[in-house]
């Protein structure tokens, strides 16, 4: 871990750390393709998580780390990154994404604090179930608040599942809503949480625009060009972002039986 925060450090304002896909939901219009993710991207490996989040900080510095999934709390190891983040100066505030129906399996201590919050996202199909968990977060005075989405209104963008639209790309990817959520995921970083697993899920050839992370020595360089020079996505072309796209209800779920080929 870096020791010390120097002057020239990258600033990232909000970064994503995905530990993978796995969810207790079933939600058809989940942004992530979590009901869709292959097996391999459940749970992410605690270790490589750790060490590609280390890489980035060598060279920047987080105002906002948001630990999500799929629903993070099904993570056995999530306490490791915990402990990982408090210890880390270079990382200002973490919150930890949740549906609110899973009670965490890690000790209230790593969670407490004025470094950490509890997001519990406002789905209507949970909000009896997230009870038990606000009192475990309550009881052991840990921060938490509770989400109305990006769109502020209690409804998710519909960004589409097997879409393809090539025109005006790059203007969707700009005024999209989510093209600053920078997002690390499986060793890459993309420009929102739907681009490291969108290629695996809807199986598009075109360039997928992630950064690998690698521990070298123009990592540096390639980090500030990927945040500041940023352009379109291959997942971008398949999406059809949130400039006046349609909106959905929040966390509808899957039928019995129902596949991706249904929707």
């Amino acid at each position: 871990m870096s020791p010390h925060l120097k002057p020239d450090d990258i600033i990232i304002p909000f970064l994503v750390v995905s530990v993978g896909q796995a969810c207790n939901f079933r939600c058809k219009d989940c942004g992530n393709f979590a009901p869709f993710a292959p097996k391999d991207t459940l749970r992410y490996d605690m270790g490589t998580i750790i060490r590609d989040l280390d890489t980035i900080i060598k060279y920047a510095r987080i105002e906002l780390l948001q630990i999500q999934g799929g629903e993070p709390f099904l993570h056995p190891q999530l306490e490791e990154l915990l402990v990982f983040v408090r210890k880390c100066r270079a990382i200002s505030l973490c919150q930890i994404a949740t549906n609110g129906t899973v009670l965490p399996q890690v000790s209230p201590q790593s969670l407490t604090g004025e470094k950490f919050l509890v997001r519990i996202s406002n789905y209507p199909v949970q909000r009896n179930a997230s009870e038990q968990v606000e009192k475990w977060l309550i009881e052991h005075s840990i921060r938490m608040r509770i989400y109305h989405f990006q769109a502020k209104t209690d409804k998710w963008y519909y960004l589409g599942k097997n879409c393809t639209d090539d025109t005006d790309v790059e203007k969707r990817f700009q005024t999209c809503a989510f093209h600053e959520c920078i997002t690390m995921e499986n060793g890459y970083l993309g420009h929102c949480s739907r681009a490291a697993i969108a290629q695996r899920v809807q199986n598009f050839t075109e360039p997928t625009g992630l950064l690998p992370i690698l521990d070298r020595t123009d990592f540096k360089e390639k980090l500030y060009q990927y945040i500041h020079m940023s352009t379109y996505m291959g997942a971008c072309i398949h999406c059809n972002g949130t400039n006046g796209g349609p909106m959905v209800p929040p966390a509808i779920q899957l039928k019995p039986g129902e596949t991706w080929k249904d929707l």
